[in-house]
């Protein structure tokens, strides 16, 4: 090549060929265009987008001919702005391809210049960042998704550091406290401390050593009942119930405390009348971020030519330095070398092969190779031309992305569990019993061959299926004796209940419908609403199936279990009047064939249930 530069145009020059035959082996769409904004060139690879065979097709066309005035207009209005203001612009914009497919492209397009330094085109450089952008809009979603969970869940949910300072404070939180935005504000600003959690000093000091000793060596504490005396701000909370956990960083040291703080002065109220407790995120060659070379064939090979993104890349001294090293020594492991080469001599050519490169100075990173055998017959070659793209960034953002969703999953799972254990403290008769039904749902969904998204669904669900009880008074749930028409009326609408704490959740799966009907029976016989056989959605004639199952097979105040043969011989006798027959029939050969358990039971009554379902 000569000293003039890739993007200069002479007159009547049909555009830049700098390193053509390497120029369509780039992982770019690459094209360059005149003052009108005709092309005077591109690639195979763009020419190919705009569903053309061979670049030669768009020289001197326009996007206006090519794809029409109205699709041309804004990236036309791009291509004046750079030749206007003679500099270099970059736009990410969802484009439709010839096939008719949409798809998201980052473009570069900078000025060329004419021998005298004058604008005389444009180049562009794009490249397809679907993948990267629909994993950014999944993150996204997926933190809304953990916003919405935190800020409608019906208990005060926290985060401080281990210093005591306030992160995170949501809705229910702020109204138990009597907080505002602002006020939440001025807490975070630092002025949180072991001896002001949660903007009180003098309610938790009976419980401080204990609290303390989770924010400094981890661990948990509950305390169920917390008397706020004296009152921070007039309306805040009289009694609470709080849980505090750690969170450690990956050093295994305290990073943040999670407060779960539920406001139990209602149920106090109700415990102390019926004695109860209630507990609840070269231009083309040089500038491109890219390594172009040319090399000799063979096991160790020569470097013949290169472009400074090589020389960058590979952390030589110089354009000499590169050329006196064999390609052999940049790749940090040697199989990788020989798998290289025999698949370029096998096949001719390979397209974006992945390997760790090693640098002059020692260091490694992760690249994609492609590259094009050049002349001989077949058995030998002249040269090999080839690029290399340094994809450690993108390896690491994916792979932080992929952390970054699998910590927001788990962020929701124990939210959800977290909810689900609130239940379990007002009743404490029926701790388990939601896990327990959440475990069974699940399993017969699984056998009748169900989605996952089902079975996910049926998992969540029943880990909150009770949640409504949080508005039934305690002293109902645990009472011993029979109950009153009134009593047995606020019991049948917890249904109802759950469904309006979790409606407004966003749930990938529709939780809060499952929850609404799993008191519905085929007969019309169930409630709140009434519905019939297909009326009722599948996932909640199965959590009904698994509820019976278990609340017949549990202890309550008012009866001993009923062992699951008789829970069994229920949901059998009831089949196709009450529960559904197939789901019954699955749960029942859950149990009596392949010998599914219950978990919270002890190992006398698993054998109990193991001889009554034998002799069934």
């Amino acid at each position: 090549m000569t000293d003039r530069k890739a993007t200069d145009i002479e007159p009547g020059d049909t555009g830049p060929d700098p390193l053509d035959h390497v120029l369509h082996q780039l992982p770019y769409e690459i094209f360059w265009k005149n003052k009108s904004l005709a092309y005077l060139g591109c690639n195979i690879k763009f020419a190919q987008s705009m569903g053309y065979e061979s670049p030669q097709d768009l020289v001197g066309k326009t996007d206006s001919e090519i794809i029409g005035a109205e699709k041309a207009a804004l990236f036309e209005s791009t291509d004046r702005q750079v030749l206007e203001l003679g500099t270099s612009i970059s736009l990410t914009q969802q484009v439709e391809r010839a096939d008719g497919g949409k798809a998201w492209a980052e473009t570069i397009k900078m000025p060329m210049y004419d021998p005298v330094g004058r604008v005389a085109g444009i180049l562009g450089i794009s490249q397809d960042v679907t993948e990267q952008v629909n994993n950014q809009q999944a993150l996204n979603e997926s933190e809304k998704l953990r916003q919405a969970i935190a800020d409608n869940a019906p208990i005060g949910i926290s985060v401080r550091d281990s210093r005591g300072r306030l992160l995170f404070a949501n809705d229910s939180w702020k109204k138990i406290w009597k907080m505002s935005g602002e006020e939440v504000a001025k807490e975070a600003e630092g002025k949180g401390c072991f001896m002001r959690l949660d903007d009180n000093e003098s309610y938790l000091h009976e419980h401080r050593p204990r609290v303390r000793k989770v924010f400094q060596q981890g661990g948990e504490v509950y305390i169920p009942e917390l008397k706020v005396d004296p009152k921070p701000k007039k309306g805040c909370a009289g009694w609470l119930s709080q849980r505090f956990y750690a969170v450690r960083d990956e050093s295994g040291n305290v990073d943040k405390v999670v407060i779960l703080t539920e406001d139990i002065t209602k149920q106090k109220q109700h415990q102390r009348a019926a004695r109860r407790s209630e507990e609840q995120y070269h231009a083309l060659a040089t500038n491109i971020p890219v390594g172009v070379f040319r090399s000799t064939p063979g096991g160790e090979g020569r470097m013949i030519q290169a472009n400074p993104a090589m020389v960058r890349m590979f952390a030589c001294k110089n354009m000499e330095d590169m050329l006196r090293t064999s390609p052999a020594e940049f790749y940090a492991n040697p199989e990788a070398r020989r798998r290289f080469v025999e698949k370029i001599t096998t096949e001719g050519s390979i397209q974006d092969m992945e390997f760790l490169f090693r640098r002059k100075d020692g260091s490694t990173f992760w690249g994609t190779i492609s590259a094009r055998a050049v002349g001989g017959n077949g058995n030998w070659y002249e040269y090999l031309d080839g690029t290399i793209m340094d994809v450690t960034a993108r390896k690491e953002a994916v792979g932080q992305l992929e952390e970054s969703l699998e910590r927001l999953n788990k962020t929701i799972d124990s939210t959800v569990s977290a909810m689900s254990l609130m239940v379990d403290m007002k009743d404490p008769y029926t701790a388990g019993h939601q896990r327990q039904v959440a475990e069974l749902a699940a399993a017969i969904a699984e056998s009748m061959g169900l989605s996952e998204d089902s079975i996910n669904c049926l998992s969540t669900a029943g880990q909150l299926h009770d949640i409504g009880k949080m508005c039934v008074p305690s002293e109902i749930l645990t009472k011993p004796g029979p109950i009153n028409d009134m009593e047995y009326t606020l019991i049948r609408s917890h249904p109802r209940a759950g469904y309006d704490i979790l409606k407004t959740i966003d749930f990938p799966w529709p939780v809060a419908e499952v929850i609404l009907q799993h008191h519905e029976r085929l007969d019309g016989s169930g409630y709140p609403y009434g519905l019939e056989e297909e009326q009722i959605i599948l996932e909640s004639r199965i959590l009904a199936v698994a509820d019976v199952v278990d609340a017949m097979a549990s202890h309550r105040p008012y009866r001993p279990s009923l062992g699951i043969g008789l829970a069994l011989e229920e949901i059998e006798f009831n089949a196709k009047t009450l529960f559904d027959e197939v789901v019954v029939k699955t749960c029942l050969k859950l149990f009596r064939e392949q010998g599914y358990k219950l978990r919270s039971y002890g190992p006398e009554v698993q054998s109990d249930i193991r001889t009554e379902v034998r002799e069934e």
